[in-house]
């Protein structure tokens, strides 16, 4: 695999996904392209950029997501790896899809939080998503792994 797309969210299980993302790079000498994925601003503001406090919180939100996106591949980088950080902000699972197409991803890269039924009516899946709209190979770290993080 050449271009790696790895979509994480800073939740316990992006851990994993970074570990099986260096393996799969590692293996092929891939291209890591690390996304992260900001929330749009909200629908019901009606003014293009919002009242100013609702600005302000999200524009501390998106400098300390930066900053952790920016951390991570230092760190991958220093590790060998060939990394580009990108965050966006717009809806997760077309952002995910329109970034895979951009970089010439031949792999998708992302967790599963295993929400339960009622959270997935409601805000739908990510995954599910980006399984059924991909063209291409999608891996999926599961959320049960997130508790073997550090344990082996």
């Amino acid at each position: 695999m050449k271009n790696i797309l790895s979509a994480i969210d800073f939740s316990p299980i992006t851990a994993k996904v970074l570990e099986y993302t260096k393996k799969i790079a590692a293996a092929g000498n891939g291209k890591i392209r690390l996304l992260h994925v900001a929330e749009p601003p909200p629908e019901f503001l009606g003014e293009e950029f919002g009242p100013p406090v609702e600005r302000d919180l999200r524009a501390e939100k998106m400098k300390k997501h930066h900053k952790k996106l920016d951390e991570i591949a230092e760190t991958l980088t220093g590790e060998g790896f060939d990394v580009k950080p990108i965050i966006v902000q717009g809806s997760t699972v077309e952002t995910i899809l329109e970034q895979a197409k951009k970089s010439e991803s031949d792999i998708i890269i992302l967790g599963s939080h295993g929400k339960g039924p009622f959270a997935k009516m409601v805000m739908g899946s990510v995954t599910e998503g980006v399984i059924h709209k991909s063209r291409i190979p999608v891996l999926i770290i599961p959320h049960s792994l997130e508790e073997t993080v550090g344990n082996q």
